[in-house]
């Protein structure tokens, strides 16, 4: 069961993301929690309110932008977990620059009130490919 709900808090942040849902992508972190994307990007931010500016800061660039979280691993000791997810998104800005990438969630987490949050995400890129795409986009 707790894998389970894990991996639906995984699921949920990927929606969020792709939906650009602010208030469900605040839903998923403790109040102080970490969020963090390694180089080429270096971005932190610590606390539900520094994350939350910079999900709006990093979407609001995108004409459209996905990510699609695919197959982890997690291990829970009590009411603590690490996890990690493999991941690829595929976008384009606003300017028309492709934007495609594979890289890995390293998460820890916190079981709080019977729900599984991200004390901590941290996001290292595997590859990074910025060639045009020319393809059309629709609304989700």
């Amino acid at each position: 069961m707790n894998e389970t709900t894990i991996n639906h808090l995984v699921a949920n942040f990927a929606d969020a993301v792709n939906r650009r849902d602010l208030e469900q992508f605040k839903s998923l972190w403790i109040a102080e929690g970490i969020w963090e994307i390694k180089p080429p990007f270096s971005i932190k931010a610590k606390g539900i309110n520094n994350i939350s500016t910079t999900f709006t800061q990093l979407l609001d660039g995108w004409e459209f932008f996905m990510q699609i979280a695919h197959h982890g691993a997690i291990e829970i000791e009590g009411d603590r977990a690490t996890a990690f997810w493999y991941m690829s998104e595929i976008g384009r800005d606003t300017r028309g620059e492709g934007f495609q990438n594979y890289g890995v969630y390293r998460d820890r987490l916190v079981k709080q009130q019977d729900t599984w949050l991200f004390i901590q995400r941290t996001y290292h890129f595997a590859y990074i490919d910025r060639s045009s795409l020319k393809g059309q986009t629709f609304t989700l």
